[in-house]
């Protein structure tokens, strides 16, 4: 990595440590984009540069690139489900432990999504795009049916979504790649009625 490079990584991760500040102080819809550059000592145009939207400042985050680049990669060899176990295993993956930098910034993030409509409805959409981009490195890395590796990245991304929310409930207080896994887990092992979820006079075993 050159010094310009660095430099622009610190720049972002300044800027968003700032921007997350200001956001659970005063909450997102009260702070504009040109208040994060004051507070960030930056110029309006270098936060436009960096993140594209007053919404990418919370929802994207440099250390998940690693991690979703490496995501993309697998899946094109083993496909969506299986590149997301081959993922968690590489580097990428390990600020997401309990305490990590990035399981601590995205802990601040859920809350934030939580709370703010708009932001949900650019995570949403987020998660879709990556769903896609699933499918499509599976499809062409793999050579699968189009409709079904669509299908695949989609269901991986909802599950990722998924297992953030359940950990952000929990507090953070295990890994977030413990319920990643376990949602691995749920996408990989077919339905079986639990005790006590059957209506009265069901006819399921």
């Amino acid at each position: 990595m050159d010094l310009r490079e660095r430099r622009r990584r610190s720049t972002m991760r300044h800027v968003q440590q700032v921007a997350l500040d200001l956001f659970e102080q005063h909450g997102f819809d009260a702070v504009s984009v040109a208040q994060v550059a004051a507070a960030a000592q930056v110029a309006e145009r270098t936060v436009y540069r960096h993140f594209g939207t007053k919404e990418m400042l919370v929802v994207h985050d440099e250390a998940d690139d690693a991690f979703l680049a490496d995501l993309l990669r697998h899946a094109a060899v083993v496909g969506a489900v299986d590149a997301v176990e081959a993922a968690l295993a590489g580097p990428a993956a390990h600020g997401w432990r309990r305490g990590g930098p990035t399981a601590q910034a995205w802990l601040r993030k859920m809350r934030l999504l939580r709370a703010t409509p708009a932001l949900r409805t650019v995570f949403e959409q987020a998660v879709s795009e990556l769903g896609d981009a699933l499918g499509a490195a599976e499809r062409g890395g793999c050579g699968a049916d189009a409709f079904a590796a669509r299908v695949r990245g989609r269901a991986v991304a909802a599950m990722l979504a998924a297992a953030a929310e359940a950990w952000d409930a929990s507090d953070g207080d295990d890994d977030l790649a413990a319920f990643v896994r376990a949602g691995v887990e749920a996408l990989r092992t077919p339905a079986r009625p639990g005790a006590g979820t059957q209506s009265r006079g069901s006819a399921i075993p």
